[in-house]
């Protein structure tokens, strides 16, 4: 009854879906720009990002791949808390109750957000940053450390130069 909208929510508390910028980099039908807004997804998820929700939690969150890692325990379980909390709402308009109007959604303070706090303390550069649909790419590609960008790239070449 709700498996596809749980679906995209447990894909929100995964870290390449938090801050790649698929939009801005979709912005042609060129192949590559899907492979490499892949290449941040893959990226993000092995290091991680810190994050945090309104509800106030603080932690980093990972990647598809780390689901069952431990160091990805924090982000399972607020994870789990938010997909129980979207079928607890659909089971109570079931049995008679209000439809909630989708602000006051329960999941909504549980959705992880990049925590703009420590976006300096971040683990990993990030390595596209959009402005509109202008995309930055990170200098050094190979480099997660250095947060410095350029405007002049391309996508075949950055594809190439990450595989």
């Amino acid at each position: 009854m709700n498996a596809f909208a749980d679906h995209l929510l447990e894909e929100s508390f995964s870290a390449g879906h938090i801050r790649t910028p698929r939009c801005a980099l979709h912005g042609t039908v060129n192949v590559f720009y899907d492979l490499i807004a892949k290449l941040m997804h893959e990226e993000d998820g092995a290091i991680g990002l810190k994050v945090k929700n309104k509800r106030g939690d603080h932690w980093t969150a990972y990647g598809d791949r780390r689901l069952l890692d431990t160091v990805d325990q924090k982000n399972r379980d607020i994870c789990k808390e938010a997909v129980q909390d979207s079928a607890d709402e659909v089971y109570a308009v079931w049995k008679g109750g209000a439809i909630p109007t989708p602000n006051n959604y329960a999941f909504q303070n549980l959705v992880p957000i990049l925590d703009h706090d420590v976006v300096a303390a971040q683990e990993l550069a990030a390595l596209f940053i959009a402005t509109g649909y202008n995309v930055s790419r990170r200098n050094n590609i190979t480099d997660g450390r250095t947060a410095a960008y350029t405007t002049a790239w391309f996508a075949a070449p950055t594809y190439l130069s990450c595989t």
